[in-house]
């Protein structure tokens, strides 16, 4: 039984060191350019003008499995919301999104504790790329392709420069570690989202396309 302690810290270290290599490569990947991330460059996952988007949503913290639906929309030209409901249509929360900033507007108060809210809303941020659009970063270069690399408060963000304007993956790192990868297919139509870490949060979005 004394030999698990140690063959968790070798495999904890082997982690850690990999993670760590994967910030190095990307943080001293050659420099071409400075720009920003207009929606021109990367489109938002949240839509514009006051359109609303819909997915099949499940999120997984814990023991704790939710299943509902997330609603995007922005509501006036500086604010838009985050809404999660059940299949029944109670509503759990309602994130509102000013600038690159998510906070809960409302929370369902079995799920209303301040760490676990935190937890969501800069998930949320992470998985939406408000962390990332409209901010000045570098396009940057690696043997594996281009990217832009962002900073963001006291993270660090490597977003893949895609084939169209739609992100395909977006990687942040908290110093040296990775915090959180999210990867993206068909134009958004599906959002898988992790984050690393001893408490390890999914969400999984699957757009719900409306119907004429």
């Amino acid at each position: 039984m004394a030999r698990w302690p140690i063959i968790f810290l070798q495999l904890s270290s082997i982690i850690l060191l990999s993670t760590s290599c994967a910030y190095n490569k990307l943080k001293n990947g050659k420099n071409l350019q400075a720009i920003q991330l207009t929606s021109e460059v990367i489109q938002p996952v949240i839509p514009s003008n006051k359109q609303s988007v819909k997915y099949k949503a499940e999120i997984d913290v814990l023991t704790k499995h939710f299943t509902g639906i997330v609603v995007l929309k922005q509501t006036d030209e500086k604010t838009a919301h985050i809404v999660f409901v059940t299949e029944l249509g109670m509503r759990m929360f309602d994130f509102s999104v000013v600038s690159d900033s998510v906070k809960a507007d409302f929370v369902f108060e079995a799920l209303n504790k301040p760490k676990f809210v935190a937890m969501l809303t800069q998930s949320f941020r992470e998985m939406l790329l408000i962390n990332a659009i409209g901010k000045t970063g570098e396009l940057k270069e690696n043997k594996k392709g281009n990217y832009y690399w962002i900073k963001d408060h006291n993270s660090s963000i490597a977003i893949p420069k895609p084939t169209t304007t739609f992100a395909e993956k977006a990687q942040v790192f908290t110093g040296n570690k990775k915090h959180s990868s999210t990867k993206y297919q068909t134009n958004y139509s599906l959002l898988n989202y992790k984050t690393k870490g001893l408490v390890k949060l999914k969400i999984n979005l699957i757009k719900i396309e409306e119907t004429k």
